[in-house]
């Protein structure tokens, strides 16, 4: 029996060609790019992607560019769909047994929350360093006499 029977016959299958994302020491990325590797999004352009492409097949609509899960050895791996074939791309009896996607990874969500959060964290540092200089400045005021406190703030333009 051929070892692909089952996306030769179907009607709803095509083969795409993905590449994998190149393994890394992750220890000496910075916040944002640990952030965006977590995600399987690239942080840089073609570099980041391996050079050799591998064909998939798939019931699911890809578009060139969109990221994809597969199992390798029982792992799951995010791969770059790279090229999109218009229908299933494999010959009756080939020695090879295609393996298939398992799923899209939408990030919508997640780019949509990180951007959330770096929102929050950029108007809380803002509060944060205007607080800090409200409150040392109080601080140091706290003990000079009113008439000394007329003068600095009048040196201070206030």
């Amino acid at each position: 029996m051929d070892k692909n029977v089952a996306a030769l016959l179907r009607n709803d299958t095509k083969t795409v060609a993905v590449r994998f994302y190149n393994d890394r020491d992750e220890r000496s990325y910075s916040r944002e790019q640990k952030i965006s590797l977590n995600l399987g999004m690239q942080i840089g352009d073609e570099q980041e992607l391996g050079n050799k492409s591998y064909t998939y097949v798939t019931n699911l609509s890809f578009e060139v560019g969109e990221l994809a899960v597969v199992f390798v050895s029982g792992i799951p791996k995010v791969v770059k769909v790279v090229e999109v074939h218009p229908s299933c791309q494999i010959e009756p009896n080939e020695n090879i047994k295609y393996k298939w996607i398992t799923a899209r990874v939408d990030l919508d969500e997640a780019v949509e929350n990180e951007r959330k959060n770096t929102e929050i964290e950029t108007v809380i540092a803002k509060s944060y360093k205007r607080n800090l200089k409200s409150q040392f400045k109080s601080l140091l005021l706290a003990d000079v006499t009113p008439e000394d406190q007329q003068v600095l703030l009048s040196c201070l333009g206030e």
